[in-house]
C-alpha cells in the first residue's frame, strides 16, 4: 500500500469545528447527541523523498472536497531505533 514498509492505524474520538450528528439509539425510538466524533487515525514514519507521493495517495483515496474531512500532520523525526536489534538511523524506517 503506497509504498510504505507498515503503518498504524486506530480508531479515535475528537471534536471539530463541524456540528455533531444526532444519532439513533437501541429500536430507533431516541435519538442522542455524542460528545464526539469517531475518527481514525494513521500514523507513518517515511522517508523525505517519498513525502508527496504519500500525502499524495492519501489526498486522492480519501477526499471527497467536503469540509471536516481531517488532517494530514507533517513532522520530523529526529531518529529511530529498532527495539530488538538496537540499531539506529534512517534505514530502521
Amino acid at each position: 500500500m503506497w509504498g510504505l514498509g507498515g503503518l498504524t492505524y486506530y480508531e479515535s474520538k475528537g471534536r471539530g469545528q463541524n456540528p455533531i450528528p444526532r444519532v439513533q439509539s437501541g429500536r430507533g425510538t431516541s435519538t442522542y447527541v455524542p460528545e464526539f466524533n469517531v475518527n481514525s487515525t494513521i500514523i507513518v514514519v517515511i522517508r523525505d523523498a517519498q513525502l508527496q507521493n504519500v500525502v499524495n495517495a492519501l489526498l486522492d483515496s480519501t477526499s471527497t472536497g467536503l469540509a471536516g474531512e481531517g488532517k494530514i500532520f507533517v513532522s520530523d523525526v529526529e531518529d529511530a531505533v529498532d527495539i530488538g536489534s538496537r540499531r539506529r538511523g534512517e534505514d530502521q524506517v
